[in-house]
């Protein structure tokens, strides 16, 4: 789409995402999933459009995906994201939120979702581990489902002749993922390929 994010030698910031996303569309349906995606394309789709394609799908999670560029070539890892609860600060933020959002409903499903997908994204990317976060975006806050927020950190803008990042997802089984919701697999996902910032809010 029209934002582009950062950009290396090889390859930009959105291209990096939409192929992380296509792999792990592949991987979910072979693994029994029915997947939707927001977008398949290079194409611009506003965060609030993403989540009202979330309750038309009647999705059972939401996977976000995104990378982060950073100015420092020493900071990598993989973090992941899910919705603060009410009466507690966000990861990088200092007051204490103040009312509940529909997310908050999963409140328990999204700690165990984070808390798989971070643990098998570190199994088997071996990339180093950022840990779980909190966070009030709006991919978090408003869809009607558990929902997490993956994000890569790596410095694609730093040196023209490092090599491009790793590219690994995570092999998801099936009873770990549904586990939250006491459902049998297939579920519903729905996931996105992400270069715009979720929200301003932390």
């Amino acid at each position: 789409g029209d934002d582009e994010g950062s950009a290396g030698k090889t390859q930009k910031e959105k291209q990096l995402n939409l192929l992380v996303a296509r792999r792990l569309y592949i991987l979910l349906r072979q693994r029994g999933y029915t997947v939707y995606m927001t977008r398949n394309s290079d194409r611009t789709l506003p965060l609030e459009t993403r989540v009202k394609q979330v309750r038309y799908a009647r999705a059972d999670l939401f996977v976000s995906i995104h990378s982060n560029a950073v100015a420092t070539a020493s900071v990598r890892g993989i973090e992941t994201f899910l919705l603060t609860p009410e009466g507690t600060p966000s990861t990088y933020g200092t007051e204490d939120k103040s009312a509940a959002d529909v997310g908050n409903t999963f409140d328990r499903e999204n700690s165990r979702l984070a808390y798989e997908v971070q643990k098998e994204l570190i199994r088997y990317t071996r990339a180093e581990d950022r840990g779980i976060k909190h966070a009030n975006f709006v991919v978090l806050r408003d869809p009607p489902c558990p929902a997490v927020f993956s994000a890569t950190r790596q410095a694609i803008n730093v040196d023209p002749h490092a090599p491009p990042p790793t590219l690994a997802v995570f092999p998801i089984s099936s009873q770990r993922v549904t586990a939250a919701r006491q459902a049998p697999p297939p579920s519903l996902c729905a996931a996105f390929p992400s270069n715009q910032q979720p929200s301003a809010e932390p």
